[in-house]
């Protein structure tokens, strides 16, 4: 089985004081997800998350936070065990450039454990979800 390494994440801010967190929706499901994509050559995991979550949501952030952890998950087409690397980041505008393709949200925590589209991913939030506050 091929290996693969993604990073991704999602930018946080405050909605009516509280967090609320940048995912991708996945509308035909009605469930969510990080920003997330493959590692490029001579790119760092840092440098790939923050590119993918702009590819993806055009939302550039300005700094990442801190990394939130590792999950390991088969890809959708079960061919590519991924090893994708979660940080946190922040945003200095939260405008939206409206040539993305991609669906995306503001979720509070609550909402995206309910909605949260892979269960790998859910456990991690889940774990580090007082860490995000």
């Amino acid at each position: 089985m091929k290996q693969g390494v993604s990073a991704g994440g999602t930018i946080i801010k405050r909605i009516n004081n509280k967090p609320h967190l940048l995912l991708i929706k996945f509308d035909e499901y009605e469930t969510v997800g990080f920003a997330k994509g493959h590692v490029k050559n001579n790119e760092s995991l840092e440098e790939a998350a923050i590119r993918e979550v702009f590819e993806e949501t055009g939302i550039k952030a300005k700094r990442i936070i801190k990394k939130i952890g590792v999950v390991k998950r088969l890809s959708g087409e079960k061919d590519e065990m991924k090893t994708i690397h979660i940080f946190l980041m922040e945003a200095e505008k939260y405008d939206h450039h409206p040539s993305t393709d991609e669906s995306y949200g503001w979720f509070t925590i609550k909402e995206a454990l309910r909605k949260m589209a892979f269960q790998e991913e859910k456990e991690l939030l889940d774990k580090v979800k007082d860490k995000l506050v």
